[in-house]
């Protein structure tokens, strides 16, 4: 809280969560963006199976 200029006190949690939610929302903004590709599924599919090592 220091960061910010604000103490503990009471009468600070409002005043706290107004750039705390705009740290939330800038990084759910970019975790939709990172997590918006396309890939080859059965690529994943077929890395996901079991391997065969010897006769087992």
């Amino acid at each position: 809280m220091k960061d910010l200029g604000l103490n503990k006190g009471l009468e600070n949690p409002g005043r706290l969560r107004q750039p705390l939610v705009a740290v939330t929302d800038r990084f759910a903004g970019f975790e939709a963006q990172s997590l918006n590709v396309h890939v080859d599924f059965p690529l994943f599919q077929r890395i996901a199976l079991p391997v065969m090592a010897g006769r087992r």
